[in-house]
């Protein structure tokens, strides 16, 4: 229980003055040097298990009173018979080195509470925001479905329609960059049709173009498979982003995109897709920057809209999918952004055909009954409107307890059961509904305005069948409810789209062959707003032209080059 040897630098360690004034001094080691009784404990303890002691760390207190953390190691000297004589061995101050570990700890600690109040703060913002965006574009598209409306009154919906998905996007971004920076954002992998996902991305960037008045052209420069596997959303994220912003940041000349097989690649299903434009370019000094959060090619001449976020987002969500990202621009002559991502081939069984957009007017068999559970009014307004028309049976609830007492009354067949509501949400309705044996096999789907993955888990782990986020987009609904309902949808018109063609031709009045080869020759080259101008000034040529421009005017509106050049083409069958 005493020092039997020093050396002067242990006894500085521990504020003496020499080493015969601490072997003097410290009678006993465990009541005069050790902090924590418990300390000496684990040294014997550390002793009779390994037979020494390695980077023992505790705490002692000097002469002053001052504690200090040490680290020992030692062994026991024996004699001939085994007896410990004395143990030997060496002490370290490591009090700079634990202090600077509890200053990183409680930084630590502070990120983690800031990146939790982030968290809580971006959930928040993100029901907040959602939850009136939900009765924008829900009405919007409720609006849309109104026959009654006029052309120029559709065309403002339009507008409210496009302006609100702008800001959905705005939010999403931020949402998306927080989850990839805390890593919560997963890749969820199925088959898609390739070359009808090719096809939307760039029906939707050539109008953006036109309206910007450049030219766009989609090149496919090696042959592509019917069907691949890999994330769809988050593909269809990255392209947009790389040609949104090659559209805006282009004042003249125009877009391209093309993609082909990377012939460069180990992996022989790496595809590569290329993004051309003929913008103003970007400095070499800003070239890293771009891919910064928030950052956007300073231009003083032009303000340009966004977040900035876009780019940031791009490179780690190619990141995420395995891929590789990269640039190369100039001031002046424009910029190339590309990116490789692995995406096999689907077998042709897997792939799931385009879908044909139709419009739904009801559906077959025996009418069904829904119950809408939502406190907000505009909320269950929507669903409401979007399916009453439909044929359905819809009733309402406006909270959990309410739900309850309604299901008791009359079983629905299916629940949209909002989470966040007054009196009882629906997490806790949804888990006594399951309890119930007179109501298994209602089907439950929850909706929220929050984007986060942790309150779809939550809904499911309470016995929901599936996950509907607001705002509710109307083919994502109908979706739901012909998967969980079995049902068979009856559209507007069932006829097919060649006996609609060929009504067409046989009945409507064309206008002069001139007329028609102007309008061909314009979609051909994919020119949707010259072919609107040609439909406006076909109006004025003569009542009888009406009917065939309301054709064009419907084909025009669903951006489909190829339903365009079909219809014009037997017009001119047999002309000169």
């Amino acid at each position: 229980g005493r020092f039997v040897s020093v050396n002067p630098a242990l006894a500085r360690m521990y504020g003496y003055e020499s080493p015969d004034e601490v072997i003097e001094s410290i009678t006993d080691i465990a009541g005069q040097v050790y902090v924590s009784a418990s300390d000496r404990e684990r040294f014997a303890k550390m002793f009779a298990e390994r037979g020494g002691v390695r980077e023992l760390e505790y705490q002692v207190q000097r002469r002053d009173g001052a504690v200090l953390w040490v680290s020992e190691n030692a062994r026991a000297v024996r004699d001939e018979s085994g007896t410990v004589l004395y143990y030997e061995g060496t002490i370290q101050d490591i009090t700079a080195r634990k202090q600077a570990q509890e200053e990183l700890h409680r930084a630590k600690e502070a990120a983690d509470a800031a990146n939790r109040a982030k968290s809580d703060f971006l959930a928040s913002m993100s029901h907040e925001l959602r939850t009136p965006l939900n009765g924008i574009l829900g009405y919007a598209q409720i609006l849309k479905r109104d026959a009654s409306l006029g052309e120029k009154q559709k065309a403002g919906v339009d507008v409210i329609q496009r302006s609100g998905d702008h800001l959905l996007t705005l939010i999403n971004d931020i949402l998306d960059l927080s989850k990839i920076e805390a890593q919560k954002l997963e890749l969820q992998l199925s088959e898609f049709h390739f070359p009808d996902f090719l096809q939307q991305i760039a029906n939707i960037i050539r109008v953006r173009a036109e309206q910007a008045e450049l030219s766009f052209v989609y090149e496919q420069v090696s042959d592509l498979p019917i069907g691949v596997r890999g994330d769809e959303k988050r593909l269809r994220q990255v392209l947009l982003n790389l040609l949104g912003n090659a559209v805006k940041f282009t004042e003249k000349g125009g877009v391209a995109l093309k993609v082909g097989y990377d012939d460069s690649a180990a992996n022989p299903s790496t595809l590569r897709f290329q993004v051309e434009d003929t913008g103003r370019g970007i400095p070499p000094d800003q070239l890293d920057e771009i891919f910064q959060p928030f950052q956007q090619v300073s231009d003083q001449s032009r303000h340009v809209e966004g977040t900035g976020l876009g780019l940031a987002i791009t490179k780690k969500l190619v990141g995420l999918m395995g891929g590789k990202l990269g640039v190369t621009s100039a001031p002046g002559k424009g910029s190339t952004f590309w990116f490789t991502v692995d995406l096999p081939a689907a077998e042709a069984r897997q792939v799931t055909a385009p879908k044909v957009e139709r419009t739904i007017s009801g559906y077959k068999g025996n009418r069904k009954r829904i119950l809408i559970v939502d406190d907000k009014l505009a909320n269950r307004g929507i669903v409401v409107n979007l399916l009453e028309p439909l044929g359905f049976e819809v009733n309402e609830a406006v909270n959990g307890q309410e739900c309850l007492d309604k299901v008791s009354e009359r079983r629905p067949d299916i629940i949209f059961m909002d989470l966040v509501m007054p009196v009882m949400d629906g997490i806790e309705a949804t888990r006594r509904i399951r309890q119930s044996p007179d109501l298994k096999g209602v089907v439950v789907i929850a909706s929220s305005a929050s984007a986060f993955d942790f309150n779809r888990q939550d809904s499911l782990s309470a016995g929901c069948n599936d996950f509907l986020p607001k705002p509710v987009r109307a083919d994502e609904l109908f979706e739901k409810l012909r998967t969980h309902l079995g049902l068979e949808w009856v559209y507007d018109s069932e006829s097919s789209s060649e006996e609609r063609e060929k009504a067409a031709v046989e009945t409507l009045v064309a206008p002069p062959l001139e007329e028609l080869r102007i309008l061909l020759d314009l979609a051909k080259k994919g020119k949707i707003m010259g072919i609107r101008e040609r439909i406006a000034k076909m109006e004025q040529l003569g009542h009888e032209y009406r009917p065939f421009a309301a054709e064009l005017g419907r084909l025009a509106k669903s951006f489909d080059m190829d339903q365009l050049k079909k219809f014009l083409t037997p017009y001119l069958e047999g002309t000169s």
